[in-house]
């Protein structure tokens, strides 16, 4: 499905003050084999181990577009892990070949949803409410609106919502219950950015046209083959990391059709490593900072600064080895500046700016890694999904954190709750912050 290259971390090519030297990495290997045997023993009680073999996935999956297959359009509403996977499953699949409208909302601008709403057939609309919590206040507060909507139309709600959602608790669990809309559980082990081969992703997925047993397949087969490989990539992030102080993470697809993957990846990396405390309490402040670049586009702006700027970053490279045929006509030819364009293949450019970018790079001393696949399927979406979820599950051991919570995010949640006045959070702590936001200066 895909080939990962680590050329261009190693000191040979890049120096040994930005690179890892082959002894380095055979120690840490060593030293690091023991848990790696025990996390390979241990995984598959994680559940998004634990989902990829759950068959009742496609059953119901299948039938849950079969009972929905007339409505023109679907609107998902989550955010974070509840988005940003049914997204990167969108961005692989051609416009003209989408079955249906997929919109996914993930932010709450009220120009741009009062923009989207009033252009949205709603008789024509199915909604897709997905969290894990089913608390998520962004989301509920999407809902509300629809559902409102929905009624003061006169129609039924049975028939417009679908939850996915906790199998027990929750509000969006507990209207279900008491409405009588259909709600698809989201395992209670499986933490909503590494939900995207559940229900979360995979109806918004099969609602567009994708095939989801493919995904799937991608999955399991990094499951049976690439372990290993999956150990060298966290080693080897986590030692740029903390020996070599690579503080940033830049993924840059020279592939838009990877453009939202790098988006998931950013999330599930930022939120799962990103962390204050150890597994004992002690603080440690952990993680890479994930940044989202684009090949070729980015060379043009943010290039310059990892060429030439801090030496903080590794760069990983993504991009599909798939052709397009569409060629530059042999025109303007008397024109120097262009003639050496003429009949050239756009694949020909890409491939020539992203290895130039890649050496530019490697002169520069600044380790990169190449990600590269064999086509962009659904199979090999999935397997990459798989790949980077095993990766940061495994470099939470590295880290010693807990790669599964956010403790912080939850401070920020507590004084919006304040802030709005609901029951059982003090409004104090956003009180004591308003001396600061009137300390301002006014530009005329």
């Amino acid at each position: 499905m895909f080939t990962v290259n680590y050329s261009g971390i190693l000191s040979e090519h890049i120096g040994e003050k930005d690179g890892l030297t082959g002894r380095e990495i055979k120690y840490f290997k060593a030293q690091f084999e023991q848990e790696f045997k025990a996390f390979v023993k241990e995984h598959s009680k994680l559940g998004f181990c634990q989902i990829i073999n759950d068959r009742s996935l496609v059953t119901e999956a299948t039938e849950f577009y079969k009972q929905n297959s007339d409505f023109d359009n679907l609107v998902v509403l989550g955010i974070g892990g509840s988005a940003l996977g049914a997204k990167a499953i969108k961005n692989i699949i051609s416009p003209a070949k989408l079955s249906r409208n997929v919109f996914i909302l993930d932010n709450i601008d009220p120009f741009s949803l009062n923009d989207f709403f009033e252009g949205l057939d709603f008789e024509k609309t199915l909604f897709l409410v997905i969290s894990k919590s089913g608390e998520t206040v962004e989301t509920l507060s999407q809902f509300m609106y629809c559902y409102g909507k929905v009624k003061s139309l006169g129609l039924d709600a049975k028939r417009h919502f679908v939850f996915v959602t906790d199998p027990e608790k929750g509000f969006l669990r507990k209207l279900a219950n008491e409405e009588g809309l259909k709600a698809y559980p989201v395992p209670q082990n499986l933490g909503g950015r590494f939900s995207v081969l559940s229900f979360v992703g995979l109806l918004p997925a099969i609602f567009m046209g994708a095939d989801i047993q493919e995904i799937l397949k991608g999955a399991k087969s990094i499951e049976k083959n690439c372990l290993e490989q999956m150990f060298d990539f966290s080693l080897f992030l986590y030692l740029l990391n903390t020996r070599r102080d690579k503080k940033n993470v830049v993924m840059m697809p020279y592939c838009d059709r990877l453009g939202e993957f790098s988006q998931w990846f950013s999330q599930l990396w930022a939120e799962s490593l990103g962390k204050k405390e150890g597994l004992n309490r002690e603080i440690l402040r952990t993680g890479q900072t994930p940044i989202v670049a684009r090949g070729v586009t980015d060379q043009h702006s943010q290039l310059q600064l990892y060429l030439e700027g801090p030496k903080d970053k590794v760069i990983i490279m993504l991009k599909s080895l798939e052709k397009k045929e569409l060629r530059i006509p042999e025109i303007l030819t008397h024109h120097e500046s262009v003639s050496y364009l003429c009949n050239k293949t756009f694949d020909q450019l890409f491939e020539a700016e992203y290895l130039g970018t890649y050496g530019a790079l490697i002169k520069e001393k600044v380790p990169a890694i190449l990600i590269e696949t064999e086509r962009l399927d659904f199979k090999t979406l999935g397997g990459l999904f798989y790949f980077f979820e095993l990766s940061t599950a495994f470099s939470g051991r590295l880290y010693g954190i807990n790669p599964f919570d956010q403790p912080g995010v939850e401070t920020g949640k507590k004084i919006a709750f304040g802030y709005l006045g609901r029951a059982g959070f003090s409004s104090e702590e956003f009180s004591a912050m308003k001396v600061m936001l009137n300390d301002k200066f006014v530009c005329h």
